[in-house]
């Protein structure tokens, strides 16, 4: 299978059938707008410096990939396993639906989650340092084992984390919310 390589290409309805396939590929200051590229197989592909805009990404193939300094916003990434990829750095999320994804011992150190929302996903035993999750509905997300050393929480929802096997050292909460911290603790406040 031959290789493809595009840079500075922007992607939309008029020219995706230029992309016969995303498996392997790699893709530098691309972007991709307004598509629907759910259930693709983008294996072992590189996505370097891409912006995802308004895109249904849901459930891609992301095995052996690798994804830096990728953007993904307004867009739908449901049941994506990041876990899968063999390398992932600097991803910013914002209004982006990411319910029922896998991130499970994944390192996303600084990355931003902004807005977006996160039902039953899985940071469990990831490192996601100084991380934003700022607006973000968290809602059955697992954060078990997982290091989240100066993340930002500030007006998240939903969230339940249980500080005696999570690192939250340093990571900032607003009331009322915060009080979802004392979940483990079986206390109840009124």
């Amino acid at each position: 299978m031959t290789m493809s390589y595009f840079e500075e290409e922007v992607f939309n309805s008029e020219n995706i059938s230029e992309l016969s396939s995303l498996k392997g590929g790699e893709f530098i200051c691309c972007e991709f707008n307004d598509l629907d590229l759910s259930g693709l197989d983008a294996s072992g592909a590189k996505f370097i410096e891409c912006k995802f805009n308004n895109s249904n990404l849901s459930n891609l193939n992301l095995l052996g990939a690798t994804l830096r300094d990728v953007s993904f916003r307004d867009c739908k990434c449901v049941g994506i396993n990041f876990s899968e990829c063999n390398n992932l750095f600097d991803l910013r999320f914002k209004r982006a639906s990411l319910d029922y994804t896998s991130f499970v011992d994944c390192s996303l150190n600084s990355s931003s989650f902004i807005e977006s929302s996160f039902k039953e996903a899985d940071f469990s035993q990831g490192t996601f340092e100084n991380c934003d999750f700022t607006n973000s509905n968290l809602l059955g997300a697992n954060f078990s084992m997982a290091n989240m050393k100066g993340s930002n929480f500030s007006h998240a929802i939903n969230f339940y984390i249980d500080i005696t096997n999570t690192n939250l050292k340093k990571c900032k909460f607003t009331m009322p919310e915060a009080l979802n911290l004392l979940g483990p603790f079986g206390i109840e406040i009124e």
